[in-house]
């Protein structure tokens, strides 16, 4: 029996449906059954708030103007914790500080995203939301990843993890995204491999297709050290396809980005430069990594071609970039692709 449209055991259920519709890359679907329950949830101030960052959740896969989207959640966190602290709502406020961590990582600011999912961890076990709490601890191990993080505390802390077991397998996906990073940043690259194609198959399974896809990014930064370049690049043009035809926009900025640096890294510096024109638009201008990672690939096109002043602003330009994060690992994969035919 269909429940009517205003019962509240309906509207509570719809933050759940929204954040699967969005795993699959159904988008407006989710976004629909929000925008209706944000103005039917108008006097439930826990249930609103839970709408509300869900939403939020939705939006930045496909928000156009990301700058813009991080500054609403900022406000809308601010305005939230404080009221759902007087009702003692840990669940919503894992919610928040989650988000929060997104905002934060999303410009290389992983000491600040580790405290705020480290933040909402702690809500969600007290929610006793084991879900939650494991996606959360996986966000952490991001933050671990690129952050300032040591990479031998970083595997421990992976592999800890996944030796104690996580209650979610989209969480456990993410820490052995992270774990093959890391290994391969020790030259482990066939464990790192396996780690991804690990992953991979656990997103397949639980048909999460949006981050299923994500995993070529980690799987291109593999192949980049360990010099696989073709790989790097079948891979992450697949993914392109897929998040393209899904009208996804948060995580095609750093794939773009990526993938003109491997194909930079093949000796193609003219379509190399192309796809850092793509990179450049699909890019808000704090969002860090790849406005970094384009201008270091452009910079080196314009080298090759006794372009010196141009190339050396667009590298400075990255330089600094990337001095405003805490994120010595991004420095490795903008450095990954240096030995190219155009670099003496």
């Amino acid at each position: 029996m269909l429940l009517p449209t205003e019962d509240v055991s309906r509207l509570a259920l719809l933050p759940q449906l929204a954040e699967a519709l969005m795993e699959i890359g159904e988008f407006p679907w989710a976004m629909l059954f929000l925008d209706e329950a944000v103005l039917l949830t108008a006097g439930d101030p826990r249930l609103n708030a839970d709408i509300v960052l869900t939403r939020l959740l939705v939006r930045h896969h496909v928000e156009e103007n990301l700058e813009q989207w991080r500054e609403e959640v900022a406000r809308e966190a601010e305005r939230l914790i404080p009221v759902l602290q007087e009702h003692d709502a840990d669940a919503e406020l894992a919610k928040a500080w989650r988000l929060l961590g997104f905002v934060h990582g999303s410009v290389c600011r992983y000491g600040e995203a580790a405290a705020a999912v480290k933040e909402a961890a702690e809500h969600a076990r007290r929610a006793n939301d084991r879900r939650l709490e494991a996606r959360n601890v996986s966000s952490y191990t991001l933050a671990a990843l690129y952050g300032p993080t040591p990479a031998a505390e970083a595997i421990e802390h992976c592999e800890h993890l996944i030796t104690e077991g996580l209650s979610d397998r989209q969480a456990e996906a993410l820490v052995l995204c992270s774990l093959a990073q890391l290994r391969a940043m020790r030259g482990d690259f066939e464990q790192a491999r396996e780690l991804v194609r690990a992953a991979r198959t656990l997103l397949a399974d639980l048909g999460v297709i949006v981050l299923a896809a994500a995993t070529a990014i980690d799987s291109a930064r593999v192949e980049l050290l360990a010099g696989d370049l073709q790989t790097a690049e079948n891979e992450l043009r697949r993914a392109d396809e897929t998040l393209t035809t899904l009208g996804e926009r948060y995580l095609l900025p750093p794939l773009a980005a990526v993938l003109a640096q491997v194909v930079y890294a093949q000796g193609r510096a003219d379509e190399a430069e192309e796809i850092t024109r793509r990179a450049e638009e699909l890019s808000d201008a704090d969002d860090v990594e790849p406005q970094a990672l384009w201008r270091s690939v452009r910079a080196k096109v314009l080298a090759g071609r006794d372009l010196a002043d141009e190339a050396e602003q667009l590298a400075r330009q990255a330089v600094q970039l990337m001095r405003t994060t805490d994120a010595p690992a991004a420095d490795i994969f903008l450095m990954a692709s240096s030995t190219t035919p155009f670099t003496s």
